[in-house]
């Protein structure tokens, strides 16, 4: 018998705290999706411990700082949604290593700099 994916869903609710940085001990975890709550802070470099995650998207939440390098780590990566964030900086190198990586929205935040060339390849 199959597993079932593995699904995070913080979507449309009041939740109103920092992404706790055990995050990465949900190393089945396949999809992350954080839209329309008050979760905020900053993005804890241990997502990059998500070797199964394909899709990470974090929509209208109050996410400050930097993007973290480590999401480079994500090989399995197809989708990347950070959309209406307060995040800014520039977008990290290692991004490039998203081989699998289908869909890339980074709209409405202070976003700087070029994405990988390799970005998908």
């Amino acid at each position: 018998v199959p597993s079932l994916p593995e699904i995070l869903n913080l979507e449309d609710n009041l939740i109103a705290s920092a992404i706790p940085t055990e995050i990465g001990y949900l190393t089945n975890i396949e999809a992350i999706s954080i839209r329309n709550t008050g979760v905020g802070g900053t993005i804890p470099t241990e997502f990059g411990l998500l070797s199964n995650l394909e899709t990470l998207k974090m929509v209208s939440v109050p996410i400050a700082g930097s993007l973290p390098s480590e999401i480079g780590k994500l090989t399995n990566l197809v989708e990347l949604d950070i959309v209406v964030t307060q995040l800014e900086g520039r977008i990290p190198s290692e991004y490039g290593n998203l081989s699998k990586l289908e869909i890339l929205a980074l709209k409405y935040s202070s976003l700087t700099g070029t994405i990988p060339s390799t970005l998908g390849q």
